[in-house]
């Protein structure tokens, strides 16, 4: 048997619908606030799914290094960062 996994639009509405029923601006405000919040941790796996392509990239063939296009935090972002 697989395991339940809600869609994000079930994910948006029970955060919209957080605390019960509310004032319809209360409820467009969480809906802004949780879209907000998806769209920056999808760039930050973008940022993150890049980084390591580029560094096994880079260490299997070094050709040409490109600036990560997702990451805007730091101008060296292809510079493996130590774990």
């Amino acid at each position: 048997m697989s395991e339940y996994v809600p869609t994000t639009e079930q994910v948006r509405m029970d955060y919209s619908y957080l605390g019960g029923y509310s004032r319809e601006a209360e409820y467009d405000e969480r809906q802004a606030a949780f879209d907000l919040w998806l769209a920056d941790r999808d760039l930050a796996a973008k940022a993150e799914g890049w980084d390591e392509g580029a560094w096994h990239g880079y260490t299997t063939a070094p050709l040409d290094y490109k600036k990560n296009p997702y990451r805007v935090d730091a101008p060296h972002s292809n510079e493996r960062q130590a774990e």
